[in-house]
């Protein structure tokens, strides 16, 4: 399959629905609705609703769920010498 071919069909196959997220790992969550998100330095507290600093973290009815779990954040098509 030429190199180009792969790739559109990466780009363009339709991965989880906008819908399909995953809860999280490494948060802790606090009485009052909101979370702790542990996974860098930032250790954001996130507020019901709201998104980490990152936007791939969102506090849902009080867990934290990953926005961007099983899409891809880098396509490149790297020659081979």
């Amino acid at each position: 399959m030429p190199i180009i071919s792969l790739l559109s069909e990466i780009l363009l196959y339709p991965l989880a629905p906008l819908t399909a997220m995953k809860e999280a790992l490494y948060w802790k969550s606090f009485k009052n609705g909101s979370v702790r998100c542990e996974l860098c330095p930032h250790h954001c507290t996130i507020k019901k609703d709201l998104a980490g600093i990152c936007g791939a973290r969102k506090n849902i009815d009080g867990k934290l769920y990953t926005l961007n779990y099983a899409r891809p954040v880098s396509v490149a098509v790297d020659t081979i010498e």
